[in-house]
C-alpha cells in the first residue's frame, strides 16, 4: 500500500498543471463574475451557469421545464434567428450546453482575438435576451423525448434515474431531470417563459459567468458587463442584493423498501445500492469528506467494494466483475450509488454483500484504515489533475463549484481540501449516511 502512494505522488509531480491565477468579482444584481487568468492559454472561454433546475419545477407546480429551457436557451435569441446564431459561433468557435439537477451551464470557445464577438453572442444574444420562439421549443421537445429514448435504453442509466426516484422519493431531488413524459405535451411556450421569468429571468443572483484564458481580469470584466448591459436583461441592471434560497424538504429512505426489480432481456446483469449523501450546500469541508469516502469505498481495485471480488473471506464466492461506486452530487442532496456490473449468483445476493460492507465501515466492524485514507486521497488528487488538462475543463469546474454553493476556492485549493480530510471525518460521515436506509434496483437479465 505504501509503495503504491509512493507511485502514485510521483505520477502527480509528473502531470503539469496550468499557471493561473483566480479573481472572484461582482456584477450588479448580485451574479458572480471568476476570471482565471491563464497568460500561455490559447484561447478563452467564456460561460455562463445559471442556478436552475427541478428543485424550481417542484416550486412551480411543474415538470420538465428546466430540460426545455436548456434545449432552447442557446436556440434563440433577440437580434439573430437561431440558425444565424448557429452560424455565427460556428464562425469563431464552438458553443455548448450542459444541465444537470441544479444548473445550465452555456459556454463558448474562442480565439483571444474573437472573444469580443464571442462574448457578445452569447451574452447578448443568448442570455440577456432571450426570446423562446415556438420553433425552437418545438424542437427542444423532440430533442428531450429522444433523450428520454435513449436513456431508457441505457442500463445503466435508466437504474440510475429509478433508483434517484427511490431514494429520494420524498424530495424534489427524486424528480425526472427529463420531466414527466405523460405530461409533457402540456409544456407551452408561455409556461417556459413564465419559469425563465420567476427565475434565472428576475434573480441574477443566481448567474455564475467564468473567463479563463489570457485574458486580465479587467479586461475580462469589461466585456462581461459590455455583453451584459448590451442585451435587455434587467436583473443584470439592478442594485437588488441576492434573493433567499429555499431550503427543501430532505428525503429519508422509508425502512423496509424493497428492491426495485427492473428485469429485462440484457447481456448483463447489474444490481445497484443507494445512499442518500449530503448536498454541497452543507459546505466544502463536508463535501471534500464525501469525496475521501467515496473513493475509499469505490475507487481503484484497492477499495472496499472490489474486495467483493478480488479479497474474498472464508466461504465467499465473488459478487459479480465490475464493482464501483458513482457520486452524483447536488446542492441540497447528493446520491451515493454502489454498483455491480455482471452479477455472479443472485442479484439479491450482491444486493446484500455491499449494503454489508458498507454497515462494517459504518459501525466500526471494519473501520476505515489510515492506509486507505492515504490511497484515496492520492486517486482523488492525481484524478482531478488528470481532469484539468483543457481550458474547458478548468473553466467549467471553476463555475461548478461557485454554482453549487462551495465556491471557487473550493476547486481552486481541491489538493488542500482534500489533504485537510481526517480519518475521523470520514468515519463519522460513514456512521451517518451508511445507518441509513438503502435504496436498490436490479436490472438486466434474470
Amino acid at each position: 500500500m505504501k509503495r503504491f502512494a509512493l507511485v502514485v505522488w510521483l505520477l502527480l509531480l509528473a502531470i503539469p498543471v496550468a499557471a493561473q491565477t483566480l479573481f472572484v468579482r461582482s456584477l450588479p444584481g448580485g451574479a458572480t463574475l471568476l476570471v482565471s487568468q491563464e497568460p500561455d492559454a490559447k484561447s478563452v472561454v467564456i460561460e455562463a451557469f445559471f442556478r436552475v433546475g427541478v428543485a424550481d419545477e417542484n416550486a412551480a407546480g411543474e415538470s420538465g421545464l428546466s430540460a426545455l429551457l436548456t434545449r432552447t436557451w442557446a436556440s434563440g435569441g433577440a437580434n439573430r434567428s437561431a440558425s444565424r446564431i448557429a452560424r455565427d459561433i460556428g464562425q469563431f468557435g464552438t458553443l455548448g450546453v450542459f444541465q444537470t439537477a441544479d444548473y445550465i451551464e452555456l459556454w463558448t470557445q474562442s480565439d483571444y482575438a474573437d472573444s469580443e464577438i464571442a462574448a457578445q453572442t452569447l451574452l447578448s444574444n443568448v442570455v440577456a435576451a432571450p426570446v423562446f420562439p415556438d420553433s425552437a421549443v418545438a424542437e427542444a421537445k423532440k430533442e428531450v423525448t429522444q433523450d428520454r429514448t435513449i436513456r431508457a435504453d441505457a442500463l445503466l442509466g435508466h437504474a440510475l434515474e429509478k433508483l434517484r426516484a427511490r431514494v429520494f422519493a420524498l424530495s424534489p431531488t427524486g424528480r425526472d431531470l427529463l420531466g414527466d413524459a405523460e405530461n409533457a405535451g402540456q409544456l407551452t411556450v408561455a409556461g417556459l417563459r413564465r419559469f425563465h421569468a420567476r427565475t434565472v429571468g428576475s434573480d441574477a443572483s443566481r448567474a455564475v459567468f467564468v473567463v479563463a484564458g489570457r485574458m486580465g481580469a479587467d479586461e475580462a470584466e469589461r466585456l462581461v458587463r459590455s455583453a451584459l448591459a448590451a442585451g435587455d436583461f434587467a436583473p443584470f441592471r439592478s442594485a437588488e442584493t441576492k434573493k433567499k434560497e429555499t431550503t427543501p424538504a430532505l428525503a429519508v429512505v422509508p425502512p423496509g423498501l424493497r428492491p426495485l426489480d427492473l428485469r429485462r432481456a440484457a447481456p448483463t446483469r447489474l444490481s445497484l445500492v443507494g445512499y442518500a449523501a449530503p448536498g454541497t450546500r452543507t459546505g466544502a469541508t463536508r463535501t471534500a469528506t464525501l469525496h475521501v469516502l467515496d473513493a475509499v469505498m469505490g475507487a481503484g481495485k484497492d477499495c472496499r467494494l472490489f474486495g467483493l471480488r478480488d479479497r474474498l473471506r472464508d466461504g465467499e464466492t465473488p459478487i459479480g466483475y465490475d464493482i464501483t461506486s458513482r457520486l452524483e452530487a447536488g446542492r441540497d442532496q447528493s446520491l451515493w450509488v454502489a454498483y455491480v456490473s455482471g452479477v455472479e449468483g443472485t442479484t439479491e445476493t450482491a444486493t446484500a454483500r455491499i449494503i454489508g460492507e458498507c454497515r462494517a465501515v459504518s459501525d466500526g466492524s471494519r473501520p476505515i484504515t489510515d492506509a486507505e485514507l492515504t490511497r484515496a486521497k492520492s486517486l482523488l488528487i492525481g484524478k482531478h489533475r488528470r481532469e484539468r488538462q483543457r481550458l474547458t475543463e478548468r473553466a467549467s469546474a471553476l463555475g461548478v463549484a461557485q454554482v453549487m454553493g462551495l465556491g471557487a476556492g473550493f476547486e481552486a485549493n481541491y489538493a488542500e481540501r482534500i489533504g485537510a480530510v481526517t480519518l475521523a471525518d470520514v468515519q463519522e460521515l460513514a456512521r451517518e449516511m451508511f445507518a441509513a436506509n438503502a435504496g436498490s434496483v436490479t436490472t438486466g437479465s434474470p
